[in-house]
């Protein structure tokens, strides 16, 4: 607690990936979720294949879907343990984004350091879930004579990991503002606003169920009854009725819903493109958001294998499997 008594807020800075292992990425992704039914697990070893050289090129996002398949059980990891499969993978990690990496030890229980040690420094050197992991845990215990400094450092790293991108963190702040707003004796037309900004910037990083939050705020009937009273109360935000600001959150709902994306991997990056919030007009719209039209390109191109062989081989990888010759080797000779 003393050590981590005060908190700036910082955010880990992503590396640049090359285009070419860029490529490389996005057709595995794609074949990732076009064959996410599947049970063959040649078709899983292949996806994990591009995943592994990506990978080693520092693509943190094919480490970390590696790392996925892998407690999915989805691809071969030789005579290695899923424990010892998935530190191979966060070590890797930690070379291009170490607060990430420690997060990931923490949760998978794979790194030598203490365990109670992993989490706080994460936050610290800017995991915006594991700040968001972090700020519950300083108020998970008992004791009174910390309880004004850890509610200060909660409410500090809470805020941090909602505006470096964690929709929980962002949910939980509108449920106080909220809160704030139910219990208030008179309507309060700034916490209003800042529920509003909250709920879209909650489903503009990936919190789908506030698409229907904010259809709902768009779309609100005279209270009649005592119940209804409360419910209107609930979803009232301090804007106007507009039919077809509702009608879009709601498609956006649909489409999300039947989407076979799903999970931390939604980023609505046009959200506010699509739908911004008043007193900002709508603009034209083609019923389609930016993740699906990727989703639905053709043009996935499938990285070539020559181009395949010559990344595996600078990087000591089987260009068939992606995975380090050396190991291959040793496997061979041990059975």
């Amino acid at each position: 607690m003393k050590k981590h008594s005060s908190f700036q807020c910082r955010a880990e800075i992503k590396p640049k990936i090359q285009a070419q292992i860029d490529q490389i990425y996005q057709y595995a992704y794609y074949q990732e979720l076009k064959n996410q039914d599947s049970e063959d697990p040649k078709v899983w070893n292949e996806i994990a294949r591009y995943y592994r050289i990506a990978a080693e090129y520092g693509d943190y996002r094919a480490n970390e879907r590696l790392q996925f398949l892998i407690k999915l059980e989805k691809i071969s990891i030789d005579q290695m343990s899923q424990a010892e499969a998935l530190k191979t993978l966060i070590d890797r990690l930690a070379q291009d984004l170490p607060a990430r990496a420690k997060y990931l030890h923490y949760l998978s229980n794979t790194a030598p350091d203490p365990k109670y040690q992993l989490l706080p420094d994460a936050a610290l050197l800017g995991d915006a879930d594991a700040q968001q992991y972090f700020s519950g845990n300083l108020l998970g215990f008992q004791e009174d004579e910390t309880i004004t400094k850890r509610m200060k450092l909660f409410d500090q790293v809470r805020l941090c990991a909602s505006k470096n991108g964690n929709w929980t963190a962002t949910n939980g702040l509108e449920d106080e503002t909220n809160s704030q707003i139910l219990y208030a004796d008179k309507e309060n037309p700034a916490l209003l606003a800042q529920s509003l900004a909250y709920k879209q910037l909650a489903l503009k990083q990936g919190d789908t169920a506030m698409a229907i939050t904010l259809a709902d705020a768009f779309n609100l009937t005279k209270p009649e009854t005592e119940q209804d009273q409360f419910d209107y109360k609930e979803k009232y935000l301090g804007v106007e009725n507009d039919l077809e600001r509702s009608q879009r959150y709601i498609k956006i709902n649909e489409i999300l819903n039947n989407a076979p994306y799903q999970g931390e991997e939604i980023v609505l990056s046009d959200l506010d493109e699509i739908v911004p919030l008043p007193p900002k007009k709508l603009p034209k719209w083609d019923g389609k958001l930016a993740i699906q039209r990727w989703y639905e390109d053709q043009t996935h191109e499938k990285p070539s294998e020559i181009l395949i062989m010559k990344l595996a081989q600078e990087k000591g990888l089987a260009p068939k499997t992606g995975k380090p010759v050396v190991v291959l080797q040793s496997v061979k000779k041990s059975q």
